[in-house]
């Protein structure tokens, strides 16, 4: 059985929502850790290939089985692959008597939730340091974590609780959880496959047709700060990494 509904998870539409920022905006972006995110490119998502590689999840062996063999997501995989920064705490759901008050200046005036197009409209033209809230949360609603929903989740109000703290958290820990949760709940019977399925298509992609120029071609163009080296690694269960090696360029001075 397929999906009954559609997630909002859309890198098409992300990437134009990053070109339309202003400088201002992107150097804040860069000050809180995700840069790399600028250079996400726009991707059409293959939803019933998606479908079948969430169904392709053995719980026993706790990897996708494909090609005949187990492979299992790594945060390697993550970090080269989105951009995403892959080290610092992990996200503790927020309490909401801690996160009301956040709540009452996030949340759409029209709505009672912390909607995705009410979060669009307090970015509009925002060149302050307060943009970044819900810069963050309309970013873990549409690439991150999204859902079917047209929301962010009020537990992560607490990761822009505290601007200076935004940096250290594990993002890419955050986007792989939820994609696992999801994908363990879709193959046991869930209606929806949600989560950060363009990373789950890519995964794929790079593990069916692992021929040098594809991989060299299609991660130069997904993730711009790496080089890419074919390697095969004998034994499994196997990640991405262990079948390229990234030698990450050394990172530009003006965005730490």
């Amino acid at each position: 059985m397929y999906i009954q509904g559609t997630q909002v998870a859309s890198l098409l539409q992300y990437e134009k929502f990053i070109k339309d920022l202003n400088t201002q905006q992107l150097t804040y972006i860069k000050l809180i850790g995700l840069g790399e995110l600028l250079k996400t490119p726009g991707m059409r998502m293959r939803r019933l290939l998606c479908q079948a590689i969430a169904y392709s999840y053995d719980a026993e062996q706790d990897a996708f089985i494909i090609n005949g063999r187990p492979c299992r997501i790594t945060l390697k995989d993550v970090e080269h692959i989105t951009g995403l920064p892959c080290m610092g705490k992990n996200h503790v759901s927020s309490n909401h008597n801690d996160t009301l008050e956040l709540w009452k200046e996030l949340k759409d005036p029209n709505d009672t939730k912390v909607t995705l197009k009410g979060l669009l409209a307090k970015m509009k033209g925002d060149s302050t340091p307060n943009f970044v809230r819900p810069f963050v949360l309309y970013t873990i609603g549409k690439y991150v974590c999204p859902t079917t929903q047209q929301y962010v989740d009020n537990r992560y109000l607490g990761i822009v609780r505290n601007v200076e703290t935004i940096k250290s958290t594990n993002f890419g820990q955050l986007t792989l959880d939820h994609l696992m949760t999801s994908v363990r709940k879709f193959v046991n019977g869930g209606a929806n496959l949600e989560g950060n399925l363009p990373l789950l298509q890519v995964i794929q992609s790079l593990l069916t047709y692992h021929t040098f120029n594809f991989m060299e071609n299609f991660l130069s163009c997904f993730c711009c700060n790496a080089d890419v080296v074919l390697r095969e690694v004998e034994g499994a269960p196997i990640g991405l990494y262990h079948l390229v090696c990234i030698k990450v360029k050394a990172a530009d001075p003006k965005l730490e």
